[in-house]
């Protein structure tokens, strides 16, 4: 059975980051959807990242991710 998705617009809402808890959100996307597209809306569109060999990896190639 695999868990269900919390809401992605956590991510860009100030409320939740200020006062709630993100890191079930976090350990989820890590185990599910370790590198995710958060569509354009309010915000304009961005990826995020949430494991480390992921992140370690765009970091240090700026030709393909600059």
């Amino acid at each position: 059975m695999t868990a269900l998705a919390p809401e992605a617009t956590s991510l860009v809402d100030p409320e939740f980051l200020a006062t709630g808890d993100p890191f079930p959100l976090w350990r989820w996307m890590r185990d599910h959807d370790p590198v995710h597209r958060h569509p354009p809306g309010e915000y304009p569109g961005f990826w995020s990242l949430t494991r480390y060999e992921d992140i370690k990896s765009v970091y240090r190639d700026a030709r393909v991710f600059g």
